[in-house]
């Protein structure tokens, strides 16, 4: 599942890639909300006390799929030791070798969860045409047949990478700027004290607005908790 983020020339990044990038961020942000995961040991109750939840009924109706609670269940069922093979040593003109189990830590745990999402933000695959439609298959020299490979790859390069990074144009800061902000405020933050360690020219309510927007677009239901917030959030 591949996508790019919406900017000067990116595509609009689908509805799973802003879901993948919630999950993941939730865990590196407030991973004190992955751990509460695990204390409790019920996907159902930690919605709960965090009130989130999947938006679309339908959805889940449709489908069987409650993409935060799947999700959730999925990080409590998955091993908490990962099999390692240790490097083979030779002991008596034999290959000898030994397996051990490691202890994983809850955010690796969560981030397997999450795999059912991974994307990777990348332009799509360079496709070099030789011939030109009204060309016939004919004999080229070393010189024109790099000057057309040249040629095409120069404007991919000009299309996909400006001087600003490609995935770190205007669009997806913007994107992942909400996702912070949201995943901020599910872990306890006021809207007033996100906007003051963001250190920006950003009040309360430009947060609160970023992360309801971000939250309606991943199809996500988010609960005012015991934070006062001033007002419903």
């Amino acid at each position: 599942m591949k996508g790019h983020f919406e900017g000067d020339v990116m595509g609009k990044p689908d509805l799973e890639e802003l879901r993948h990038l919630f999950l993941t961020m939730l865990g590196e942000r407030a991973p004190h909300v992955v751990d509460d995961l695990f204390e409790i040991g019920s996907a159902e109750k930690w919605a709960k006390k965090y009130g989130i939840n999947a938006a679309d009924k339908k959805e889940i109706k449709d489908t069987g799929w409650n993409w935060i609670i799947d999700t959730a269940k999925r990080a409590l069922d998955l091993p908490i030791q990962k099999r390692e093979r240790v490097e083979s040593v030779i002991v008596a003109g034999r290959r000898r070798g030994s397996v051990i189990y490691r202890q994983r830590s809850r955010s690796d745990i969560w981030k397997d969860a999450c795999d059912f999402l991974r994307f990777e933000i990348k332009p799509p695959s360079l496709e070099i045409q030789i011939f030109a439609d009204n060309e016939t298959y004919h004999y080229l020299t070393k010189e024109e047949f790099d000057r057309r490979v040249k040629k095409i790859a120069d404007e991919y390069y000009s299309q996909w990478f400006p001087s600003e990074k490609w995935f770190d144009l205007k669009g997806a800061r913007v994107e992942k700027q909400h996702c912070k902000w949201l995943v901020l405020f599910i872990g306890c933050k006021t809207d007033a004290q996100i906007a003051k360690a963001e250190k920006l020219d950003f009040n309360e309510d430009t947060v609160k607005k970023g992360r309801q927007r971000f939250a309606e677009r991943i199809g996500l239901t988010v609960k005012k908790r015991g934070h006062t917030q001033g007002k419903k959030g």
